[in-house]
């Protein structure tokens, strides 16, 4: 992907993310995606991703 598109990593002065090889993995949604589309919302926050899906 990195040789296709101009990727980055991004900044992580709060060390949240901990690095390039962790284990946490985020569901990322658009900004007012909850008063848009609450039930969509809703699946998505119940969703939980594990390593193994990666």
């Amino acid at each position: 992907m990195f040789a296709k598109w101009d990727l980055k990593y991004l900044d992580d002065p709060k060390n949240i993310i901990q690095g390039k090889e962790t284990q946490f993995i985020a569901t990322m949604v658009k900004k007012g995606l909850k008063d848009e589309a609450p039930a969509v919302y809703q699946i998505l926050d119940n969703f939980k991703w594990e390593p193994k899906q990666k």
